[in-house]
């Protein structure tokens, strides 16, 4: 999906994971993060949202909740991490990364409020009262006032299958009177996901319904409840090209997960601000029926994955077509068009969510000042491992 704007963009990226896979520093079914690259392109996220005053939150789950990544992300000006369930919160919370925003798209567990409530989220996402008392409870045996937002969901909105939930908006008004109740809460803020897609017709990123269910939601909240919403949080495909789509439709958050790799959707067919900086890697198997098979592990359904360059030992390098695993099937292997020699490298590019693949992920330094260096290696859930 991204290989050739990788090979366009970004060739260092892609010279530097070959000559370390072949040096034996890294394994197949590892991804390789360029850590200056994302450095910049953050850098630059992050001037055009303090222009028009929106707040930036990280998103690492395509990462592999990489804390390497976080840390550098922090200093560079992110108000904190968006943790996308509690796994990901309790790992930040023990590498002393800010949490900026919790419970979206995964509400976090009863057992585990408490602990999240004492690391002092900026942010926590309810889908229901129930969850908001919870919520109350902890925040009071605490002594704190936890500010939440609300997910809300309008008939017309986008909602991906397994993402269900959230408090409609024709019940606002119950929820409301509902959650008034509650000491140890504030609600200032509402989300939804996804605001924003990229459509291959217009060849843009267009807002979703789920902008303008968030925009008369907080209209409601604001006027009819007196309620002080600050936080308009609207994520899916930020980037610097869609920072000015945010606050245009009056949001005043984003969440730069793919932005930040310059691997979204229209990062694929668009030269946009943020170049590319995230390889897959892996080294052809075996071969059979005139085909070739690499080792797999990183696949993602979503993928978008395509095409893949082989490199050989000897230097050629060859384009074939990749042949994805069924989503039914485990990606052990994935296909590849022609009969390329055993142990060549294989680079691709594509859609990644390293968080729900068995990957190792690999950290590369100074390679666009000509000083490679493998800064750490970690697996697909944050934590580091020996280097090779």
């Amino acid at each position: 999906m991204f290989l050739y704007k990788t090979a366009e963009r970004n060739p260092s990226l892609m010279k530097a994971a070959i000559e370390l896979h072949q040096n034996g520093s890294l394994l197949p079914d590892t991804f390789v993060l360029d850590y200056d690259q994302i450095q910049h392109n953050a850098a630059h996220m992050i001037e055009v949202a303090q222009k028009l005053d929106i707040d930036l939150f990280m998103m690492t789950k395509q990462l592999g909740r990489n804390p390497l990544i976080s840390k550098m992300l922090i200093e560079a000006g992110f108000a904190g991490a968006v943790t996308v369930d509690y796994k990901e919160a309790l790992l930040m919370i023990r590498n002393g990364i800010p949490l900026a925003h919790v419970g979206h798209l995964v509400q976090t567990p009863t057992q585990v409020i408490r602990e999240v409530i004492k690391a002092k989220p900026k942010l926590m996402t309810v889908f229901s009262v129930e969850k908001a008392r919870e919520i109350d409870e902890m925040s009071r045996l605490e002594n704190h006032v936890q500010p939440i937002m609300l997910r809300i969901i309008g008939e017309e909105d986008v909602i991906y299958d397994a993402q269900q939930g959230g408090i409609k908006r024709s019940e606002l008004d119950a929820a409301v009177a509902e959650l008034s109740k509650l000491s140890h809460l504030s609600i200032e803020g509402v989300t939804s996901f996804p605001c924003f897609l990229y459509d291959s017709v217009l060849q843009d990123v267009v807002a979703t319904p789920n902008v303008q269910t968030l925009q008369e939601a907080a209209y409601q909240l604001r006027h009819r409840y007196d309620q002080p919403i600050q936080h308009i949080n609207m994520p899916s495909a930020t980037c610097a090209y869609t920072i000015p789509k945010i606050s245009a439709a009056g949001g005043t958050q984003g969440e730069p997960g793919h932005g930040l790799t310059g691997t979204t959707p229209m990062h694929a067919v668009t030269d946009l601000a943020e170049t590319p900086a995230i390889l897959y890697v892996s080294e052809v198997s075996h071969q059979f029926d005139h085909h070739s098979y690499c080792y797999g592990g990183g696949h993602y359904r979503r993928s978008g994955i395509e095409r893949a360059y082989v490199a050989t030992r000897g230097g050629e390098w060859q384009e074939a077509q990749v042949d994805a695993p069924e989503a039914s099937s485990i990606d052990y292997y994935f296909g590849l068009s022609g009969v390329h020699p055993i142990g060549s490298t294989v680079l691709m590019a594509f859609r990644s969510q390293i968080f729900v693949t068995r990957s190792d992920v690999a950290v590369i330094g100074g390679l666009h000042s000509g000083r490679p260096q493998l800064l750490g290696v970690f697996d697909s859930l944050g934590q580091s491992k020996s280097v090779r």
